[in-house]
């Protein structure tokens, strides 16, 4: 793709367009589908976007797929009602880092 950095940001910019969006329909999809079907999906779509976005050699095909990606990241992101996941990545977190050895060992003098 050549382009010049004024016009290539605008991927970044679509990005965060379609992350916002994803969590608008992400916070309604919610309610009515199964959570591992939204997260199934969701993915899916991100990983297949993120896939074939090299592939694009125009900006404004890929600035459609990348806010695609975005919007499938924003409604990831969205409606975790009671997540168990995030108590136990902390809880592990604090024992693997009670178990490490001291860091000043590796620091510089």
């Amino acid at each position: 793709m050549r382009t010049d950095l004024p016009h290539i940001s605008f991927i970044f910019t679509g990005r965060s367009i379609g992350y916002a969006l994803g969590s608008i329909v992400g916070g309604v999809l919610f309610e009515y589908l199964h959570p591992l079907l939204l997260i199934s999906v969701t993915l899916a779509m991100s990983g297949i976007g993120l896939i074939i976005m090299p592939h694009f050699v125009q900006l404004r095909p890929a600035i459609f797929i990348i806010s695609l990606v975005g919007l499938a990241n924003g409604a990831l992101d969205t409606g975790k009602k009671k997540s168990e996941t995030l108590p136990l990545v902390a809880q592990n977190t604090l024992q693997i880092s009670r178990q490490s050895p001291k860091l000043d060992v590796l620091a510089l003098k």
